[in-house]
């Protein structure tokens, strides 16, 4: 919990469901993160980050019992979730919140299974029209690349002399290395947007 000694770690998206941690490759050394709980609000001062694989589990440790310590995890790079981002922070202050009488009240254990409740597919509508746009760009590039390398091979025996075969070469080549880069932008920015339409446990 926040505020307590031990490590508070919190993990959240960059991405999708309204992109909470969109902007923490931002923080930097010294930066301050605040947490407001029941018990009051927290100042945490971030003193370093990492980029670990999506494996490495030690980063939700608690490394020393005496430090109160945040961890924020998120996935790495953006629109990706090949690696992991770390961002540490230690408690630096804090305010209490107005506290109420206690009362007593008595409990017994809960030994149901929690309920686990995992988005499926299309939970974020707002990514199908741009999915949809990105998909068509993606397939009038790759008809472009197509019909210009059936042409260079057309044009390739047809050429007048030895000096215009190679200039026309040379054009087409520089055009298809134009258009593989666009392809691949392209593919990268769907992706991105195909990722919100998927069930998150994919």
């Amino acid at each position: 919990m926040p505020g307590h000694v031990g490590n508070f770690a919190v993990a959240g998206h960059r991405t999708s469901y309204g992109a909470p941690f969109g902007d923490i490759d931002k923080l930097r050394k010294g930066d301050i993160i605040t947490v407001t709980s029941q018990e009051g609000t927290f100042n945490y001062t971030v003193t370093g980050n990492e980029v670990v694989p999506p494996t490495d589990v030690s980063v939700l440790r608690t490394v020393d019992p005496t430090r109160a310590v945040a961890t924020l995890i998120t996935c790495h790079p953006k629109w990706t979730s090949s690696n992991r981002l770390i961002v540490h922070a230690e408690l630096t202050s804090q305010q209490s919140a107005i506290t109420t009488p206690a009362v007593l009240t008595v409990s017994t254990p809960d030994t149901s299974e929690p309920e686990t409740v995992t988005p499926g597919w299309f939970h974020d509508t707002s990514r199908v029209w741009p999915t949809l746009a990105w998909s068509a760009a993606l397939g009038a590039i790759w008809m472009v690349g197509s019909r210009l390398f059936r042409r260079h091979r057309r044009e390739s025996g047809s050429a007048g002399s030895p000096a215009l075969a190679v200039w026309n070469r040379a054009g087409t080549y520089a055009a298809i290395l134009s258009l593989a880069f666009l392809f691949t932008v392209t593919l990268y920015v769907m992706f991105g947007n195909l990722s919100g339409l998927l069930p998150a446990n994919l």
